[in-house]
């Protein structure tokens, strides 16, 4: 809050200036997770992030809370390990890894690997928010070196070739393997694809208009049936499914990376103009529709 005196009409008045400081997305995720936190569940949780949640600060805001995180740490940045300090890729390069099964990647399956060291970060905190009082940038904070688990996945396709890797960092106890937390950042992925097919890729959800909860809910019900549907298609094998595939994704119109022939979305977009189009056969013969099409290009 600014206050100011300022001279109007010649009365002095007091001017009050209330200036929002925006949150920053980690400020923003933790106030959120605290607030989770306090519904009380009763059940134990663990809050998983992406890559922008590799900000020590948070991390040690969090740990100190008693909160339980688990975060794709940016390989750039460092830890140490066995007496010297490395960068987190640095570290993942010279780990043992061991076979843990098959899980479907974009589409195709791939082969996981995991390996699992400990490791401790010193760094201080570099907040990317301003000092209330002077407006100026928050100045480094030195803070307790956390002890965490660094678990890194390893993921290659059936020939062998490598195709990715995540290197999670987490503060849950031992009594959760290695693999369970190499699980639960996979099925996360999942979650996002949901997002994706719900916000920029199908049904645009940020555009939505309904106003009411009961209203958003039922809409929000049907697009995920959809999603399910979708996802449903895209593992059933078998000719007859490849064919329904191909011919969905050529009703989108949408155009997939080279090497893919159908992406969730394409199936989704294609799906919805397919029911559109036996619900337009149901009301006119073909007969009637190649007249309309003689028409719209040879207009009288």
């Amino acid at each position: 809050m600014i206050t100011a005196n300022a001279l109007i009409c010649g009365k002095k008045i007091q001017l009050i200036v209330i200036k929002i400081m925006s949150l920053s997305y980690m400020d923003a995720l933790t106030a959120d997770i605290a607030r989770v936190e306090s519904l009380d569940t009763g059940k134990k949780l663990v809050h998983l992030i992406d890559r922008e949640g590799d900000s020590i600060g948070h991390m040690r805001t969090l740990s100190s809370q008693g909160i339980c995180w688990l975060i794709w740490g940016k390989e750039g940045h460092r830890a140490e390990w066995g007496g010297d300090t490395r960068k987190i890729g640095e570290i993942a390069d010279d780990l043992p890894f061991i076979a843990n099964g098959q899980v479907g990647w974009k589409g195709k399956k791939a082969n996981m690997e995991i390996g699992e060291t400990s490791v401790i970060i010193t760094r201080t905190a570099k907040p990317k928010r301003k000092d209330k009082s002077t407006g100026r940038r928050v100045k480094v904070q030195p803070g307790v070196a956390l002890t965490l688990r660094l678990v890194v996945v390893r993921l290659t396709d059936t020939h062998g070739k490598f195709i990715g890797r995540w290197t999670l960092l987490t503060n849950v106890s031992n009594e959760i393997t290695s693999a369970e937390v190499a699980r639960w950042y996979y099925w996360r992925w999942g979650i996002e694809s949901f997002f994706k097919l719900l916000k920029g890729a199908g049904h645009d959800v940020e555009k939505w208009l309904q106003r009411s909860a009961g209203a958003l809910l039922r809409r929000l019900l049907i697009a995920s049936m959809a999603c399910v549907l979708v996802w449903r298609l895209q593992r059933v094998e078998g000719d007859d499914n490849a064919a329904a595939r191909q011919l969905i994704c050529r009703l989108s119109g949408r155009q997939q990376k080279r090497g893919r022939k159908e992406s969730a979305p394409a199936l989704l977009a294609g799906l919805s103009i397919l029911l559109n189009t036996l619900t337009l056969l149901a009301d006119y013969t073909p007969e009637e529709l190649a007249h309309f099409v003689m028409v719209v290009f040879n207009p009288l």
